[in-house]
């Protein structure tokens, strides 16, 4: 799906906060629609998966990216402006033969033929739906960083003291998924990739901080956290700078990294505060959609209907009845001449 709209924001999709709210929107829609994948193949609706498995193909030629880069609101707008399609199915089934059961003149294959029918705009209200549902999930978890935080602070201090293995039966479970509850199937996965999301917001703004009001100790920090950590995900990255540089005794880094430490903490809140508010308008964005999408089809019918007042007014013009033949046009159009 590119929400970025040019190379820059595609490298750089977390540049500031309208960019940070494109990627969050962006990635919304990518999940629901793997989301909805997911309960398509759970009720075995394969015309469904293979309809939307060829709409991303046809976008990412037509836009020349993926569907993960192309922003949601023309993701979303240009399937409900796809028109319906009907498509036909015809299965083979084998079943069970007739008399001896080896009688080699008897079939025991049935066919099966059938049209199914595919309303992109009713996919794509569907598809809203579960954005909507997936929005108020993360905005629920994301209330949760500020707890994630202290435990990984203090896990880290029990791992100094009682090692890793010694440290794990003290560990607090700040986050929990049933998978049989009311969770969204990928809940635990969309977890890990909102905080993947707000640590490197983090360390963008400590980064951007440090440029500009830090001292050497403090940018020596920030690009050593960056370079050693920018290929490793959320809880080993947090893992490396909670224990990494400031295990090093060196003079000044340690009372430098704690200070860091607890910047990115800081930042890593913030961003999921703001991340919160973003998801907040989604119901929002949904209407606009839809309101753009109704008023469309409303100036295409006022088209139709300038179109029909034109042709009754020439056939006034003309004298012409409903069921007069083009002699008689011929005639009346002499007549007034």
């Amino acid at each position: 799906m590119s929400a970025y709209g040019s190379d820059n924001e595609a490298k750089d999709p977390f540049r500031d906060i309208s960019s940070n709210k494109k990627f969050l929107k962006t990635l919304l829609t990518f999940q629901a629609v793997k989301t909805f994948m997911y309960y398509s193949e759970e009720f075995h609706d394969e015309v469904t998966v293979k309809w939307l498995n060829n709409f991303d193909k046809q976008m990412g030629e037509k836009e020349e990216e993926s569907r993960q880069q192309i922003a949601w609101n023309q993701y979303l707008g240009n399937m409900m402006r796809t028109p319906p399609e009907e498509i036909h199915i015809k299965k083979i089934q084998q079943r069970a033969r007739g008399g001896s059961g080896t009688n080699p003149y008897i079939s025991n294959e049935h066919v099966y033929e059938f049209t199914v029918k595919i309303d992109p705009f009713s996919l794509g209200k569907r598809l809203m739906a579960i954005r909507e549902n997936l929005a108020n999930e993360w905005s629920s978890d994301l209330e949760l960083v500020g707890q994630t935080n202290e435990e990984m602070q203090r896990n880290h201090l029990l791992e100094m003291i009682n090692g890793e293995e010694g440290a794990v039966k003290f560990q607090k479970a700040i986050f929990e998924s049933d998978p049989f509850g009311a969770s969204t199937p990928y809940r635990t996965a969309n977890f890990d990739l909102l905080n993947n999301m707000i640590t490197t917001i983090a360390l963008r703004r400590l980064e951007t901080e440090v440029r500009i009001g830090g001292n050497a100790a403090s940018r020596s920090w920030i690009e050593e956290i960056i370079e050693e950590t920018k290929e490793m995900k959320h809880e080993e990255q947090m893992k490396y700078i909670l224990k990494g540089p400031l295990s090093r005794r060196v003079q000044g880094r340690s009372e430098v990294g704690e200070k860091m430490v607890q910047l990115v903490m800081s930042f890593r809140e913030q961003a999921a505060f703001e991340s919160i508010i973003t998801l907040q308008e989604t119901k929002e964005d949904h209407n606009m959609m839809i309101r753009e999408f109704l008023n469309e089809r409303l100036k295409d019918q006022m088209s139709a209907a300038d179109l029909l007042e034109y042709q009754l007014r020439e056939l006034k013009k003309f004298k012409l009845k409903p069921n007069s033949s083009s002699e008689e046009l011929d005639e009346e159009a002499e007549t007034d001449e």
